[in-house]
């Protein structure tokens, strides 16, 4: 089943794909235009991202055709294969785009794959013509949500991507015991440094509504503290569920 959206990374420093090769994806590794507007092509025709520079997130509404082609402002354009005979599989890098998140069944193979070379805030970037406005923002869980982990899958994710909501809200899985970060408002615009199992990363000059790309490894608690000197934690051991 072809994705309904796709939500990429696009990064200047392009790299060769680990599932599609040449002939497949004409998006390769290189050195790409940043900033640029980049135009892409999907079954209802085409859609433009103005002025992206590496590191921005691009939310790709469909349907796609098999092949999806992006075009730069230096005339340059290349391809990626969409049409799912090859795999779309997130923490992949198709030439200049990583795969962060896709709507449909994408397949997950992410711990074969280098974690993205993040952090850096990266606001989500909507085209200027979209057929199907596509939402961030994770729904009220109602039973049929995706569970990352739990206690009957404890795989650690090798890396999250989180929205930064400064309205906080208190998680529908994870209580008190688990996580201090809890309903109230947080620090817009902040700093945010957060600890995983490699060390510190700091995510400067975050407001509220930008996307944040956790890599891993991460430990039983992911510590963040903001600018103003507080602190919070979530739970990423699994023993309680991360659920989108």
């Amino acid at each position: 089943n072809k994705p309904q959206s796709l939500t990429l990374q696009y990064l200047s420093d392009g790299k060769n794909s680990n599932f599609q090769d040449a002939s497949k994806a004409s998006c390769r590794a290189g050195t790409y235009p940043s900033p640029t507007d980049i135009t892409f092509s999907n079954a209802n025709g085409e859609n433009t991202f103005p002025s992206v520079t590496s590191g921005s997130l691009l939310v790709l509404p469909g349907p796609f055709d098999a092949n999806t082609e992006f075009t730069f402002s230096d005339g340059s354009s290349c391809t990626i294969h969409t049409s799912c005979s090859v795999p779309l599989v997130t923490g992949d890098q198709i030439g200049p785009f990583l795969i962060v998140a896709g709507e449909g069944n994408l397949d997950d193979e992410c711990t074969d794959l280098p974690v993205p070379r993040l952090p850096t805030p990266v606001p989500t970037r909507a085209p200027t013509k979209s057929p199907t406005p596509v939402p961030i923002a994770a729904p009220t869980p109602t039973g049929d949500e995706c569970v990352i982990c739990d206690r009957d899958f404890k795989n650690k994710p090798q890396s999250l991507t989180l929205q930064y909501l400064s309205d906080g809200k208190n998680s529908n899985f994870q209580d008190a015991s688990k996580a201090s970060c809890r309903a109230g408002t947080y620090p817009s615009p902040t700093d945010i440094t957060f600890s995983n199992a490699n060390g510190e990363n700091t995510f400067p000059s975050v407001t509220s509504g930008s996307l944040l790309v956790l890599p891993g490894p991460f430990d039983a608690n992911t510590e963040f503290t903001f600018s103003d000197g507080s602190s919070c934690t979530i739970h990423t051991s699994c023993s309680v569920p991360l659920v989108t």
